[in-house]
């Protein structure tokens, strides 16, 4: 299913099969996966043209580091948008030597959203990481029960079923859809 095919320097990659994440749909701002600061998720951009939205939701003012990392040949642009959608930052190549991406930003408590795409409409990205962190912010607003902690787990691709990754797990849990 991974080909490489060589034409002199360039190195270019093909897949054939279905090479989508776990977090899939969340290709619009309505479908955006949540985004925990420290909370590392694994994405791909496939097919080709595929873009990945996430939604931060701040409790109190921070500096907010984004930042895609990945396999070799990843190219990754990045953006990111307050609750009415508009651009706020962008980046594309965070430094010489790689292609993805970086945001550094202070911001207010509120929404945020971040899209990732892949510079490059017709290519595919088989695996990337975005990473998120919140330095000064006391909390992430999430809704919880009384009595319970938020815990994100991410999930392994070879062990999708929600048992066998909590089985390590020992008190009260819960899955939540």
């Amino acid at each position: 299913n991974d080909y490489r095919i060589k034409f002199g320097k360039w190195a270019y990659r093909y897949y054939l099969g279905d090479h989508a994440d776990a977090f899939e749909p969340d290709d619009s701002f309505g479908q955006a996966t949540d985004l925990i600061p420290g909370v590392s998720q694994e994405h791909s951009i496939w097919p080709a043209g595929d873009q990945d939205w996430w939604r931060l939701d701040l409790a109190a003012a921070a500096t907010v580091v984004l930042e895609t990392s990945g396999v070799p040949g990843g190219d990754t642009q990045m953006w990111l948008y307050n609750s009415s959608l508009q651009q706020i930052a962008f980046n594309d190549d965070h430094s010489s030597g790689t292609r993805y991406s970086r945001i550094t930003r202070q911001l207010s408590a509120g929404t945020y959203y971040v899209r990732v795409e892949c510079y490059y409409e017709d290519m595919v990205i088989s695996s990337y990481t975005l990473n998120a962190s919140a330095t000064g912010a006391t909390s992430v607003s999430h809704a919880l029960a009384a009595g319970w902690n938020l815990v994100s787990v991410p999930i392994v691709p070879c062990h999708t079923n929600p048992a066998y990754v909590l089985q390590s797990i020992e008190g009260k849990y819960e899955v939540v859809q």
